[in-house]
């Protein structure tokens, strides 16, 4: 298992934190949160061979290109989602609320949500993650590895 730098994994691991942060905050701007459990469950983990980014809730990648059709949502899912009365979606009791989470899953499942069938994004992710900021990362990595490779090697060589 490769060995990376004390210091190296501190840059990673500060890099995850702002792009936790940054997709966090974009969600919130972009109305894209609803009871913050996405927003809760993302985390960075960091071994000594790097770090990674985790969707503890498995809901970003939906909230980022929608969901095609396919095997329809749990209506349990949708129907804990419409106490939150996003989209002006209204209903007078709880069994109106049960009969609209199942319409709305059974739509999904034949058509998909909007943001798929508008093919676009939101930019929670993609905003947030830039590939600027990501080139900058492994930039910087590659030349402190470059120094570090050089070095071992002039030792070996001027041995």
């Amino acid at each position: 298992m490769p060995y990376v730098d004390k210091e190296d994994v501190e840059l990673i691991r500060l890099f995850l934190e702002k792009a936790r942060e940054d997709i966090v905050n974009l969600q919130a701007k972009k109305g894209i949160r609803a009871s913050g459990d996405s927003a809760e469950g993302l985390r960075v983990e960091v071994t000594s061979t790097g770090g990674k980014l985790v969707d503890g809730s498995g809901y970003f990648e939906y909230q980022e290109r929608g969901r095609g059709a396919g095997k329809p949502p749990p209506s349990k899912l949708i129907y804990e989602w419409l106490a939150y009365n996003k989209y002006g979606l209204r209903y007078e009791n709880d069994k109106e609320r049960r009969s609209l989470a199942y319409v709305i899953a059974r739509k999904i499942g034949r058509k998909g949500t909007a943001t798929h069938i508008k093919g676009t994004v939101t930019g929670v992710l993609s905003e947030a993650i830039r590939k600027e900021e990501v080139e900058g990362l492994v930039k910087t990595l590659s030349r402190r590895y470059l120094a570090k490779i050089s070095t071992d090697l002039k030792k070996v060589v001027l041995k």
